[in-house]
């Protein structure tokens, strides 16, 4: 409900002063009760002459101040015509549309001409207006003729149209408000604060105009906040299903403005959820769309950091998915470092779903890129990086180095035997790039790597792949502790920072 006069806090635009306001409302409440005073004695002709003459202007006067923001709102406006004329003229006087349509009935049409004789902009024919008489009783004549003066209007440029249907059969009055509710109108109504039911009619003076909620909005609105919360609950699937379901109920009703955010919010959880499912290019393609759809409504998204969003996937969709890892980190280092900061972004909406075994397992992926990355980086005695993938020790590893290795290999695990595998796992990347001395170790001996190892393990044991337990709070603040740290050297590494990367990896909140 969105009336533009509050009945309890009287007229408008009163002051603290008795300005001209104050004095309208004083002299209408005396005209008021005269004319009651007259109806109660009586003297009925003598009391319809005098509303008409005296009390009526004064009422419509109170009208367009209580109403104000109502003033060229609608350029079209559709009215049902019923046997009492002063509501359509009030409105009238309020909207001053561009163009009228009034359905009638021939019972009703002399008061349709009592309202043209009061307005003066259609008695001079200064606005245009269209006639339709109807049978009250027919709806689909009236759905006919509705949609027949809505597709004029639209074609010829209107957009901003409402339907008041304060006056008419209820049978007509439904079958018009059915029509406008489908075609996206607003409907409006003439309301009153006062009634007086021994005269069976509304206190003049008291009159307002309401908008009353379409309903398709109404329950599009429900589904779009539903949809929301489910998004930014990180349940992209079902907020997709949400929105399917809410565009199927609104199908045909192409001019309601809910169907235009529904179309656009659903671009955007479908381009976030294939990227949240590392299908980068059609996700940037979806986002881009929906971005640029976005911007022509007024719909309080966080547009900049929708920008910012676009920007890591430009980052992440450049390079082939078919090449190898080694191939890529190598010749892009920067993609290596956007990769892995958009699978830690991607743990953390795993978390927030409620699914730490999910979280877990891509926050120890991330560990394992971002050793692959910088093993990529790292030149071995033959000139190359080192390949994570297929790593030839005796032509890439200088043999000082594998002596490290294998003396902190020997503490960390525990045991004589050292191997050197040619599939490099996450802990044996991490102990290889803490021989070479690489950065990311800062230096770190066996001590930290043993520390390491155990927040490894944790990963190990969950029932996703060799044990029996599920993920805990402690096993992802760990896994979420190291992963920043190593991040946050990497970052440093390249000269990027983490803080901007971080952010454009993060999904906005819809």
């Amino acid at each position: 409900m969105d009336p533009c006069y509050n009945p309890v806090e009287g007229i408008s635009d009163a002051s603290n002063s008795e300005g001209v306001g104050a004095v309208a409302t004083r002299d209408l409440s005396a005209l008021s009760e005269r004319w009651i005073e007259l109806k109660n004695a009586g003297r009925g002709k003598e009391a319809e002459e005098f509303y008409w003459g005296e009390l009526f202007p004064q009422v419509r006067k109170a009208f367009r101040r209580k109403c104000k923001d109502f003033s060229g709102r609608y350029e079209a406006l559709i009215m049902t015509v019923g046997t009492t004329p002063q509501p359509l003229i009030l409105t009238l006087d309020a909207v001053r549309p561009r163009r009228i349509l009034f359905i009638y009935t021939a019972e009703t049409e002399e008061h349709l001409t009592r309202v043209i004789r009061e307005v003066d902009f259609l008695r001079e024919h200064e606005v245009q207006y269209d006639r339709e008489r109807v049978d009250p009783d027919d709806p689909e004549a009236i759905y006919e003729i509705v949609g027949r003066y809505w597709d004029e209007w639209t074609r010829e440029g209107l957009r901003d149209i409402a339907l008041d249907n304060t006056g008419g059969k209820k049978s007509m009055v439904s079958a018009a408000a059915a029509a406008a509710n489908f075609l996206g109108a607003d409907l409006l109504y003439v309301d009153h604060e006062t009634y007086l039911p021994e005269l069976r009619a509304p206190k003049p003076g008291s009159e307002y105009v309401t908008l009353l909620p379409n309903p398709f909005m109404t329950l599009g609105e429900l589904k779009i906040r539903q949809c929301l919360d489910l998004f930014n609950a990180c349940g992209f699937e079902a907020a997709d299903e949400k929105l399917c379901e809410a565009l199927g109920e609104i199908r045909g009703r192409r001019a309601l403005p809910v169907k235009a955010r529904l179309e656009v919010l659903r671009g955007l959880v479908k381009g976030f959820s294939l990227w949240d499912r590392f299908h980068y290019n059609p996700a940037l393609t979806q986002l881009r769309r929906a971005a640029e759809s976005a911007r022509q409504f007024e719909m309080g998204l966080d547009l900049p950091g929708l920008e910012k969003n676009l920007l890591a996937l430009e980052a992440l969709q450049g390079e082939n998915r078919g090449d190898e890892l080694y191939g890529l980190f190598r010749r892009n280092p920067s993609y290596g470092l956007h990769l892995a900061v958009d699978l830690y972004c991607n743990a953390m909406r795993r978390n927030r779903a409620g699914n730490p075994d999910d979280a877990a397992v891509r926050l120890y992926r991330c560990l394992e890129m971002i050793s692959q990355l910088r093993l990529a980086q790292t030149t071995g005695m033959d000139g190359e990086g080192l390949n994570a993938a297929k790593l030839d020790w005796d032509r890439s590893v200088p043999p000082a180095v594998r002596a490290r290795y294998e003396m902190l290999a020997r503490e960390v695990f525990g045991h004589d035997y050292v191997r050197t595998p040619h599939e490099v796992s996450l802990m044996h990347g991490h102990i290889l790039l803490a021989a070479f001395g690489d950065p990311i170790w800062n230096g770190a001996g066996s001590a930290e790597l043993r520390e390491f190892q155990k927040m490894v393990n944790r990963r190990n044991n969950l029932m996703l792949i060799h044990g029996k337990r599920r993920a805990t709070t402690n096993d992802i603040e760990g896994f979420v502790k190291q992963v920043s740290v190593m991040l946050e050297r990497l970052a440093g590494m390249m000269r990027e920072d983490l803080a901007e990367l971080l952010d454009q990896h993060t999904f906005i909140a819809l």
